[in-house]
């Protein structure tokens, strides 16, 4: 993880982290200062004032996702039922300044950024990133130059089983087959099908919750 604080944060170059499956990665550019001691519960010492950030010209933040493997040698893999949580890039300061191109390549991250004048903090966490705006004010900026990019679409040089695609489930209720009122009790009540997700299946209709 990369982490640059301090009144005037000028990326220039490269800010990077890795991110895998069993842990993800974070770039946190802050801007901001005047730090002052404060009492919401414990002691704790908050920068009170935003800064400046820009990102210059052909600066890169990059968010590579790197293979993994376990004490056995073996890939780590993660499938749809596994808990994950996302990449973070996070931008702050009174100025942000995305100057023309610049670049933020982070498959499957969140990008947040947020020009604000005085930096606010989750409660729970006295380092924490701002997550709550106050008013507006008229001298945060947040400029974003011709030729940007940001780019936070995912990877295609992962493989997945096609067995992903099919669901197998048991019509129990009168839930799923809300949409085939006849078979309620017909044949399909209390039978085992198995469906493909890519297609409609008209005897159950919606199937959204199935993915």
């Amino acid at each position: 993880n990369t982490t640059q604080v301090g009144r005037a944060v000028n990326q220039n170059g490269l800010s990077s982290a890795n991110t895998g499956v069993s842990e993800n990665g974070a770039v946190f550019l802050l801007a901001r200062n005047k730090v002052a001691a404060t009492n919401t519960g414990e002691l704790t010492k908050r920068a009170t004032v935003g800064g400046s950030l820009v990102l210059g010209p052909d600066s890169r933040i990059l968010m590579a996702p790197t293979a993994e493997v376990d004490a056995n040698g073996a890939p780590r893999t993660s499938t749809d039922n596994s808990s994950f949580t996302s990449s973070r890039i996070e931008l702050s300061g009174r100025s942000i300044d995305l100057q023309s191109g610049s670049k933020i390549v982070a498959p499957g991250a969140q990008v947040r950024a947020r020009a604000e004048v005085v930096p606010e903090y989750e409660p729970s966490r006295a380092n924490a990133v701002p997550t709550v705006f106050d008013a507006a004010d008229t001298t945060a900026r947040l400029t974003v130059a011709d030729g940007v990019l940001i780019d936070v679409a995912g990877t295609q040089t992962e493989t997945l089983s096609v067995a992903r695609n099919f669901v197998t489930t048991e019509l129990l209720g009168n839930s799923d087959l809300r949409d085939a009122p006849l078979q309620k009790d017909g044949p399909l009540y209390r039978s085992r099908v198995t469906f493909d997700v890519r297609q409609s299946v008209p005897i159950l209709g919606d199937t959204s919750a199935y993915l």
